[in-house]
């Protein structure tokens, strides 16, 4: 049946016409009321029914209402027939458009002024409210203008009837994985972010910029997964969808962030010297695009300071983290825990144990205030302060920390991520330390065993857990499989750091002193005096235990923003 027919079979009898309102129809403002009318030849009736028909009151009411409950009836029943949905859309378009406006004019004042309720700047102006939540908004928004991240702000009735946007249920999927990340549930996340992908493939195509964002957070979420290498197979394919020379803002910014995370996972590696060259190119790019005191340069200042500690160039490590600092939010409280940890490390490395104890406790509250106490960034901030508590004597101290941490680690990210093997590598540290060299020894090994699986045999952070693992076959007595051990590690260093790296030479004077030690051992003991009867053994305290922690390398993951 015809729309318009229809609306006008059961449309009801207008209603006398309010002098306030304004209608489109200038003549039916001065139309005369009903009881004006007059026809030709005839005179208005204006007796009561009950006179005109001779019927008692009651009898008039009774049929009245009969009259009426038939026609309702007969008037439901055609309604039923007729297909509102054309009308219905109609509706609804008029309704999405008059209240999802924020500073829209009601219908009244839009009829009384002749002209459509939303103009033509339609709802762009609504995108100054996407400020405070653009690090969550779907990258289509901030490019053309689609909103993903809440359903719209309509009322019109019936809401059935409303179309809803396809990429509501997708957008919801990334958003959550952004925020599964952030809360350490990685797991979770790698799933929503798999769904996004594939939401915003099938109804974007391949090539969409969507699809770029979320490749880009899947990275980030396999990465902190211990899966670097298809991190970067999700990168690289995110920079193939972002031009090279784009204008818009946005895909510049989400370009960086993929080739900042490529060389981080670079670094992760050992590929220094590539790493080195990518961000060094991300930080010029950042500084021209976005100015010095953008975000995304004190991010990238503080993964060059990452990088120039790994490559023992301490100096100019401390010095990137301090401009990074310059130029952070104070409100930033996870930069700022990033930061103070990576500072902590510095004075580590360095051996200045005591500078390093107020950066990685502050580090620790910074972070703990921010995600809890259960959050997998809070166990790796106790682990770099049991490391440096390590340095300052207290191992057992530093030993419950160490295994308070574990715990969260553990459950968290499970048993064989690589925050576990190190925060295994420096419990079994402590322990050695504490004299229980079988409890270090089984950290130790366990640690290896991780380390190895994930890293590969030639790694740094492989080789600085050989390197203390021989530092405690040496104390026991091993002194072949100490030599072997220190063999490895120096070698190791070498390759990836060069002779001149501090690891290097520390690990080499390991070796050249246990060779000494087995092949020529001394004649007398070297702590006897020399006035001591022959066969006699120099006198220790009953605690005594010997002194390695100079020979031994701690290390502390600098996290990266």
């Amino acid at each position: 049946m015809d729309v318009n027919v229809a609306q006008k079979r059961l449309a009801p009898d207008p209603a006398p016409a309010s002098r306030r309102i304004h209608h489109l129809d200038e003549g039916a403002v001065h139309a005369p009321d009903h009881h004006e009318v007059r026809e030709p030849g005839r005179e208005p009736y204006d007796h009561d029914g009950r006179e005109r028909i001779g019927l008692r009151e009651q009898e008039v009411i009774d049929r009245h209402h009969d009259l009426l409950g038939v026609e309702a009836q007969r008037d439901r029943q055609r309604f039923q027939r007729v297909n509102r949905r054309p009308v219905d859309r109609g509706l609804a378009r008029l309704a999405q458009a008059s209240v999802a406006h924020a500073d829209a004019v009601t219908f009244e004042q839009t009829f009384e002024r002749g002209r459509p309720t939303v103009h033509g700047r339609g709802l762009d102006h609504l995108r100054r409210e996407e400020t405070a939540l653009r690090p969550f908004l779907s990258l289509s928004v901030m490019l053309d203008g689609r909103r993903h991240l809440k359903s719209r702000r309509y009322n019109a009735a019936p809401e059935a009837s409303i179309p809803r946007d396809p990429l509501a249920g997708t957008t919801r999927a990334y958003e959550r994985a952004i925020a599964l990340r952030a809360a350490g549930r990685y797991a979770e996340a790698e799933r929503a972010c798999r769904h996004a992908l594939g939401g915003y493939e099938a109804l974007g195509g391949p090539r969409h910029p969507d699809v770029a964002g979320a490749l880009v957070e899947l990275g980030l979420i396999l990465e902190a997964r211990d899966r670097p290498r298809e991190a970067a197979r999700c990168h690289r394919r995110a920079l193939d969808l972002i031009p090279a020379a784009t204008r818009d803002a946005d895909l510049a910014r989400l370009g960086l962030r993929a080739r900042v995370a490529l060389a981080g996972i670079d670094r992760t590696l050992g590929a220094y010297d590539d790493a080195g060259r990518a961000y060094a190119a991300a930080l010029r790019d950042a500084r021209r695009r976005f100015g010095p005191r953008d975000p995304l340069v004190a991010g990238i200042l503080n993964n060059l300071g990452v990088l120039r500690k790994a490559e023992g160039r301490y100096d100019e490590a401390e010095a990137m983290y301090r401009r990074a600092v310059a130029r952070l939010d104070p409100r930033d409280r996870a930069s700022r825990a990033t930061l103070a940890h990576n500072l902590g490390g510095i004075e580590h490395a360095r051996g200045r144990f005591a500078r390093a104890e107020p950066h990685a406790r502050r580090a620790v509250e910074l972070r703990k205030a921010l995600h809890g106490p259960g959050h997998p960034a809070v166990a790796a901030d106790q682990v770099a302060l049991a490391a440096i508590l390590d340095g300052r004597g207290r191992f057992t101290e530093a030993a419950r920390i160490y295994r308070r941490a574990l715990t969260v680690l553990r459950r968290r990210l499970g048993a064989r991520c690589l925050e576990v093997g190190l925060a295994l590598a420096g419990l079994g540290a402590a322990e050695q330390q504490r004299g229980r060299l079988g409890t270090a020894r089984r950290a130790y090994l366990e640690a290896l065993a991780i380390q190895e699986t994930l890293l590969g045999g030639r790694h740094v952070d492989v080789a600085m857990t050989v390197n203390n693992l021989a530092v405690l076959e040496r104390d026991d007595g091993n002194l072949d499989r100490a030599e072997a051990l220190f063999r490895r590690a120096s070698a190791t260093f070498r390759l990836c750091l060069g002779e001149a790296h501090p690891h290097s030479l520390l690990a080499e004077a390991n070796r050249r002193a246990v060779h000494a030690e087995r092949t020529s051992p001394p004649d007398s003991p070297p702590d006897l005096p020399p006035d001591s009867p022959p066969g006699s053994a120099p006198e220790r305290p009953p605690d005594w235990r010997p002194d390695r922690r100079s020979d031994r390398l701690k290390p502390t993951r600098a996290t990266r923003r």
